[in-house]
């Protein structure tokens, strides 16, 4: 997902189009916000990591989809 810094906006309304999504890599184009996508998508279900090739990439998988 890369939408070029409307990724907050996306984000701080309703979540439950992510429940029809086993995986997703965001970039985020503002750092200070990290935290807060962080915990929206472990809420969702979904694992995540640092992306191993792009600074300001996370990605998320869902075990049990």
């Amino acid at each position: 997902m890369d939408i070029e810094g409307a990724e907050y906006e996306i984000f701080n309304q309703d979540l439950n189009w992510l429940d029809n999504v086993r995986c997703i890599n965001l970039e985020i184009h503002n750092p200070i916000y990290s935290d807060f996508f962080l915990e929206k998508l472990i809420s969702k279900g979904f694992e995540v990591k640092k992306h191993s090739r792009h600074w300001s990439s996370f990605e998320g998988f869902k075990p049990k989809f």
